[in-house]
């Protein structure tokens, strides 16, 4: 994939890069109305593998009632000054 990130505080920080976007994901219904989806996608900088992502996600779902997500984000190389997570 082709990158694009512009930083949105005052500093002008701007990456252009080719990283690689792999995911595997898994869905289970045990149920009718019930659903457990998770994907994880590793996105590795082409030009640097040390330089990486990784987002994680899941959700379980029941139908008609309600729907919660967890959501985790990791950049091995942030644009800014800010958290790896």
């Amino acid at each position: 994939m082709y990158e694009h990130e512009e930083s949105s505080n005052n500093s002008i920080a701007v990456l252009r890069d080719l990283r690689g976007s792999t995911y595997v994901s898994c869905s289970i219904y045990p149920l009718e109305n019930i659903s457990l989806v998770s994907t994880t996608y590793y996105q590795p900088l082409l030009k640097q593998f040390s330089d990486f992502r990784i987002s994680y996600e899941t959700s379980i779902g029941i139908k008609v009632l309600f729907k919660a997500t967890f959501t985790y984000n990791y950049d091995g190389n942030p644009i800014i000054d800010i958290p790896d997570t």
